[in-house]
């Protein structure tokens, strides 16, 4: 997982690098309750800008708190692709939906923290973007007041991708974060001096399961990119 910059509070010379991180690492979020994270640190940061009235510190906090909950609030809006409010099953197959709902709740948000959310999604992206970039950013309350106005549509569903497929495509995603981050953590081998003589043969195993299925994603990937760059 992204985490918030250990010196944004600290160190004001390298705000703007900073800021523009965070909107990278908020834009690149896939998950609910990542998304959140990120606003509860940076509700803390205000309020800590707030006792120390740095008010630069503060406008800082309240932008990126702002960028983290209009992320969770798209992610939440995602699972209302079904005519039951739900991800509805592939094909039109029988199994269960997950509501938007389910989907907070999960996250660890309350009811009123996924209308919050949503609603602050709802606000058009220029409107947004001008209201979080001018001197005096608004409060999630206030850009959630200004998203009761506006319908917001899935990007999903705009670009015609199929719910399940970008439900799949986002745990995907996810997994592939947490393994490249595991790599950057752990030394190869000490995995393999740590593992009991039995391990040896299952890992192998999840090894050469995983390595045809990422050159075949890699393929997949580079086509379509070859793909859209043609367009």
């Amino acid at each position: 997982m992204e985490k918030l910059p250990n010196d944004i509070e600290i160190r004001r010379a390298q705000f703007p690098q900073n800021y523009q991180s965070a909107k990278v690492a908020l834009k690149e979020c896939s998950e609910v309750d990542e998304a959140m994270e990120w606003a509860d640190k940076a509700a803390a940061i205000a309020t800590y800008a707030r006792q120390s009235k740095d008010n630069a510190l503060l406008n800082l906090a309240v932008k990126i708190k702002a960028r983290a909950v209009r992320r969770a609030g798209e992610l939440l809006k995602e699972f209302q692709t079904g005519p039951d409010g739900g991800r509805p099953a592939k094909n039109g197959g029988g199994g269960p939906t997950v509501s938007q709902r389910q989907a907070a709740k999960e996250a660890g948000m309350s009811k009123d923290q996924e209308v919050t959310a949503v609603r602050v999604a709802n606000v058009p992206q220029k409107e947004f973007e001008a209201a979080v970039e001018s001197e005096n950013p608004p409060s999630v309350t206030e850009l959630a007041e200004a998203g009761k106005k506006e319908p917001y549509q899935p990007q999903s569903v705009a670009l015609g991708i199929d719910p399940e497929d970008f439900k799949e495509a986002t745990k995907v995603q996810g997994a592939l974060r947490h393994c490249a981050e595991a790599a950057q953590k752990h030394d190869s081998k000490i995995a393999v001096r740590g593992c009991l003589p039995h391990e040896y043969k299952k890992m192998i195993v999840y090894i050469e399961t995983i390595r045809p299925w990422l050159d075949s994603l890699l393929n997949e990937l580079m086509a379509k990119g070859e793909s859209d760059d043609n367009r």
